[in-house]
C-alpha cells in the first residue's frame, strides 16, 4: 500500500467519532478499531514496545470521488472521509484537511483511510506525526470497481493495518494490525428503563384484574 500512496502522493487530498460501530444512517458508516501495534525505529523509548491503539473512522457510502485514475491493470479513486481519530498512549491523533479515503480495485483490493501531510496530533518525545493510515486489504472482490463499500459489513470482516509515521519519513513509526470492534449491544437509557418497568407493571395489573373478574352470565 505504501507504493501506491507514494505513486499517487502528489495529488493526494482531504478530512471524529460518532458511535460504536455500524452505520449512523443509511449512508454513514462508522468503524471502531482497537489493538496493540509495534513501536519501530526508536519510538519504543517514547511509546513503549507495544502500543495500545483505539480509534474510529467514518465515511459516506454516497460520497463522490474527487480523483480517479488507472492503477496497474486496475483503477483507484479518492474520496473524502467524514472523520478519523485514534487514541495512542493517552494522546489523540487524527486526519487533518488533507485526509483522504482511497479505494483500489486491483489484484488485491484495498480501502485505505490516510493523511500524508496534515495529521493532527502532538509532537511526543521529539516524534512529530506525519503520515497516518488505516488500510483494509482484501481479495479481488472486496470492492466493486472503485465504488465505496456499501455497508459496515463490507469492511467489518477484514483485519485493518494501522500505520503512524513520524518526522517526515518512514524510519520511525507505529505499525500493526488492529481488529474491528463489533457494535456494542444497545443499552436503554434510564428514562427508557423507567417506561419499560412502568409498562410491565401496568400489564401485570391488567392481567390480575382479568383473572379476578367474575364470569359473565347469560
Amino acid at each position: 500500500m505504501r507504493r501506491f500512496l507514494c505513486t499517487l502522493a502528489a495529488p493526494a487530498a482531504a478530512a471524529v467519532v460518532a458511535f460504536a460501530g455500524g452505520p449512523a444512517s443509511a449512508a454513514i458508516v462508522s468503524l471502531d478499531v482497537a489493538g496493540v501495534v509495534n513501536a519501530l525505529g526508536g519510538t519504543a523509548g517514547t511509546f513503549g514496545p507495544d502500543v495500545a491503539v483505539a480509534g474510529t473512522v467514518q465515511f459516506d457510502t454516497a460520497g463522490a470521488a474527487y480523483q480517479t485514475g488507472p492503477y496497474g491493470d486496475g483503477a483507484y479513486a479518492y474520496y473524502r472521509p467524514i472523520s478519523g481519530s485514534f487514541q495512542i498512549g493517552g494522546q489523540a491523533y487524527g486526519f487533518g484537511p488533507s485526509g483522504a479515503l482511497s479505494v483500489v480495485d486491483w489484484t488485491t483490493d484495498s480501502i485505505t483511510f490516510f493523511d500524508s501531510s496534515t495529521v493532527v496530533g502532538p509532537t511526543t518525545g521529539g516524534f512529530d506525526p506525519w503520515y497516518l493510515a488505516l488500510s483494509f486489504n482484501g481479495g479481488p472482490n472486496t470492492v466493486a470497481g472503485t465504488a465505496l463499500p456499501a455497508s459496515y459489513e463490507s469492511l467489518a470482516g477484514l483485519t485493518p493495518y494501522f500505520s503512524l509515521y513520524f518526522n517526515g519519513g518512514y524510519s520511525a513509526s507505529l505499525q500493526g494490525y488492529l481488529s474491528v470492534v463489533p457494535p456494542a449491544s444497545a443499552v436503554p437509557e434510564p428514562a427508557s428503563w423507567a417506561l419499560m418497568i412502568l409498562g410491565a407493571g401496568l400489564a401485570g395489573a391488567t392481567l390480575r384484574r382479568t383473572r379476578q373478574a367474575p364470569p359473565l352470565t347469560a
